[in-house]
């Protein structure tokens, strides 16, 4: 039987016994343990799996998001809401703020380290585009001077053909 105080919450006989009417207890959406007390006005908390209901909202407890009761995972931030996932990645308070900043530091190293990569292959890069460009450069004096040698090949060839034809020129006006 549902309770009109809170949805999916069920009070064990829906008649509170006299110890629960100053602390009644209902069942947990989540982990259908009858250990969800009221600690506010239209919040809840459950006592066994420390789930947190505010307005009939699941409350995330990493990032504090607002989820659907049959969420199994927070909205925003991935993390687990469900009895079972808890089970596995379970932490208190005082480990949350703990392991938000190892998450954060991780993220950090592998920025920083993939930053370092960037410039590593950056410095990787020029230095092959700096061997690259004194390669074309070598390969053009060397092109050069084999272009000066060939022209000086042919004007000593141009030379001697000049010459054979003068010579062959008087040759055939003397006779």
């Amino acid at each position: 039987m549902q309770n009109s105080r809170f949805d999916g919450c069920y009070n064990s006989d829906n008649h509170p016994s006299k110890a629960q009417e100053h602390m009644p207890t209902y069942e947990c959406p989540i982990c259908s343990e009858e250990k969800l007390v009221e600690s506010g006005p239209s919040a809840y908390e459950c006592q066994h799996c420390h789930a947190s209901i505010l307005d009939g909202k699941l409350v995330c407890s990493a990032c504090g998001k607002h989820n659907p009761l049959e969420a199994a995972k927070c909205e925003t931030c991935q993390e687990p809401l469900t009895i079972f996932s808890r089970v596995i990645s379970r932490h208190s308070k005082a480990t949350r703020s703990w392991r938000l900043d190892q998450t954060r530091n991780q993220a950090n190293t592998l920025k920083a380290a993939e930053a370092h990569a960037s410039e590593a292959r950056m410095d990787d890069f020029l230095e092959i585009d700096r061997k690259r460009k004194e390669a074309d450069r070598e390969a053009a004096l060397i092109q050069e001077e084999a272009d000066r040698q060939l022209v000086s090949y042919v004007k000593i060839g141009l030379g001697i053909f000049l010459a054979i034809v003068a010579v062959a020129s008087i040759i055939i006006a003397l006779l």
